[in-house]
């Protein structure tokens, strides 16, 4: 008898424990969506202070919400919608990564009808990013073998108050319908290379999910970024060809980023197919197609060809993108120049270097770090060194231990850059934590248990964290009641003029009060960005009649002002700042608007509140009138016609108040009464 026939055989476990097995597991799956779920719908409780009501949706969030009733009302969205940007509107496909909008839409008509719109919506996008934990689950589980590793990271994630504070539904956000996404797209690219037509499929979702994913949230292009690097430097280590398995990852990869750059009108018109995201992968492709399997020797040449052909192939399609996305690298240069700290003199940054460094782009500090990170942080940098040092002997599947190092690491430098990078920070930390989880499977005893042991802390602080302080987490300082009212007045009283206001307040003043708006907060339009500098200098600058006029000429017939440009403790988030206008003079209209609206001559207060003022603008024509009428009451009153002189000087009155010659002529005609004067002539035609 040969050994092979000796040898013990192993026995597959029985059908009832593979299904035993997997309903543990789907219950598990479950049990983190739901826990995700009750975690952000605490905190939000907290976030949303005035439960009487529902609170409005601000910012690029209002005109999602807007968006959401017009497609669940069934009028749908218009090519071009002329109540954004008036005169001229936006197009609504190719200015915004528009797409979840359909989706949430559809799910809110599962709710009972008793159930506001808006409740509905906060409720959905909770859901649906809480799809990521188990997705995180499933992507490690595949990543490391593991389902052990999988659902610690997707446990961290659901607690981690970096995933959280943005996911709670409080705002509508395109990237946390777009996380979903990604992480199927991520869990579909790890696992062995196969063969056969579910590998195929295998791929095809791959490809058709990183697709999606771009198509509804314009930043999924840093994913896209990082596995370009991560490929071509695979291919630097060990070249392939493209009839090797190995080119199947960058193939899947290639074909979404193409698909969404043909298909989506957002990236059609802001160049994706040469943005710089994209040029690692192209250059991983270039050079898997046309050098393939190169010796040592050769690989820096075939590099630099390819580096060289994607480099001019870029160039040439640069005029599309460097439009939309040229500002955000001129940014990085500036944070880079001053060491993360936003300079307090606003003349050391352009216009659209103080404008974009707001928060949502804003540099993370030491204390914004061990705030969002209270656990996963030392966690991370411990569980790196481990699995730097023990990286040879893991055989993790793409992107392996050293690229997902490199990952994290990157997603950490941006997250200091940029806050609104902590999704990715706080994806790669629950992946990190995870793989160093799978790495101790395999170590002494002692080992092992002391890494479960330092996961399971880390997941009680991170959900202590995020549960305990959830009425601290999420506060953004807007004056919901009074913001609340000012839609409730323009709706009233002012709809369907258009208004006036700035580029925060404006998502609200369309999507509540019904009023088409000069502005828009996004700014990967350079006509965006011109209209706001343009608006600011005006306001801070530039003299009423000025205001007046450039507003009128767009359309406008209100003006918004919103209180507190000069009472912040916070100058370097004002237009002031962006403008370079820190201390405006005297006769800047920004002054009177704040301080003394009676002195206004071509803006009239209609309504005001604790936050913001409305003014009706005077038509250009109308001032023309008044002065029109006030030459013809000071010729009467120098013919001596005091009767004619005192009807023009009401009609002057009428169309402007405040007009300089109003107080003077009823002054003097009073005068002339208390004289004894009578004026007999009667008043002719103007």
């Amino acid at each position: 008898m040969d050994s092979a026939a000796a040898a013990p055989r192993v026995r597959a476990p029985a059908l009832w424990v593979r299904r035993a097995r997997s309903v543990v597991i789907g219950v598990g799956l479950a049990g983190l969506w739901v826990g995700a779920v009750a975690v952000r719908r605490h905190v939000v409780e907290f976030q949303l202070p005035d439960r009487g009501r529902p609170l409005p949706f601000t910012l690029e969030s209002a005109l999602s919400y807007r968006a959401i009733r017009m497609i669940y009302a069934g009028q749908g969205l218009p090519a071009v919608d002329r109540d954004l940007l008036v005169p001229h509107g936006v197009r609504t496909f190719a200015d915004d990564t528009v797409g979840a909008e359909y989706v949430y839409a559809a799910l809110c008509r599962w709710f009972p009808s008793h159930i506001t719109l808006t409740d509905r919506i906060r409720w959905v996008t909770v859901g649906w990013f809480c799809l990521t934990p188990p997705l995180v689950a499933i992507w490690l589980r595949r990543l490391t073998g593991s389902w052990a590793a999988g659902f610690a990271a997707g446990l961290l994630h659901a607690v981690s108050l970096a995933a959280v504070i943005r996911s709670t539904g409080q705002e509508i956000s395109h990237e946390n319908f777009a996380q979903p996404w990604v992480v199927a797209h991520l869990a579909l690219m790890a696992g062995p290379l196969g063969g056969g037509r579910r590998e195929a499929a295998r791929w095809v979702a791959a490809a058709l999910t990183i697709a999606i994913a771009l198509a509804t949230w314009d930043l999924v292009q840093y994913v896209v970024a990082i596995e370009g690097l991560l490929l071509s430097l695979d291919w630097w280590r060990d070249p392939f060809g493209r009839d090797e398995p190995r080119v199947r990852p960058l193939a899947a990869i290639a074909a979404g980023v193409a698909l969404a750059a043909a298909l989506s009108p957002y990236h059609r018109a802001h160049g994706l197919i040469a943005s710089p995201s994209v040029w690692p992968l192209w250059a991983a492709l270039v050079a898997v197609t046309m050098f393939g399997r190169l010796p040592r020797g050769q690989r820096l040449r075939a590099a630099l060809a390819a580096a060289l052909l994607v480099g001019c192939v870029a160039w040439a399609g640069s005029v599309r993108w460097s439009g939309s996305y040229g500002h955000f690298g001129s940014l990085v240069a500036a944070k880079v120049r001053y060491a993360n700290r936003k300079p307090a003199d606003p003349t050391r940054l352009t216009f659209e270097q103080r404008i974009l460094w707001t928060p949502a782009l804003h540099s993370a500090d030491l204390r914004l770090l061990t705030t969002l990170f209270p656990a996963a942080l030392p966690l991370t940098m411990i569980g790196a060194v481990v699995l730097y040092r023990c990286r040879r002997d893991l055989r993790f599947q793409f992107p392996g231990v050293s690229g997902l190092l490199f990952a994290h690491a990157v997603s950490m430098v941006m997250f200091v850059l940029f806050v609104r990078f902590c999704v990715f920070a706080a994806l790669s930390a629950a992946a990190v934590s995870g793989v160093w989880l799978a790495a101790a499977a395999t170590a002494r005893p002692a080992a092992r248990a002391a890494v479960m042991a330092a996961l399971a802390l880390a997941g009680l602080a991170e959900a202590g964290v995020t549960i305990g302080g959830a009425p601290e987490w999420g506060r953004t300082g807007e004056m919901y009641a009074e913001l609340d009212e000012l839609g409730e007045w323009l709706r009233r009283n002012a709809a369907p003029d258009p208004v006036l206001a700035n580029f925060q307040t404006s998502p609200t003043v369309l999507a509540y009060g019904r009023c088409p708006i000069l502005m828009h907060p996004k700014f990967e339009s350079p006509e965006v960005r011109r209209r706001v500098e343009t608006f600011a200098r005006l306001l801070f600058l530039g003299t009423e009649r000025e205001l007046r006029d450039w507003a009128e000429g767009l359309g406008a017939r209100w003006f918004v002002y919103s209180m507190g440009e000069f009472t912040t403790r916070h100058p370097e988030l004002t237009l002031r700042y962006m403008v370079n206008a820190l201390d405006p003079p005297d006769s800047a209209p920004a002054r009177a608007f704040e301080f003394d609206p009676t002195r206004l001559l071509r803006f009239r207060l209609e309504w005001a509140n604790a936050k913001y003022r409305v003014f009706r603008l005077l038509p250009a024509a109308e001032e023309e009138a008044a002065d029109g009428w006030a030459a013809r009451a000071q010729a009467a009153l120098e013919r001596g016609n005091l009767a004619e002189a005192e009807a023009a000087a009401v009609e002057v009155f009428r169309r402007m108040p405040n007009h300089p010659q109003c107080r003077l002529l009823f002054s003097r005609i009073e005068a002339l009464r208390a004289s004894g004067f009578q004026g007999t002539r009667p008043l002719g035609p103007p």
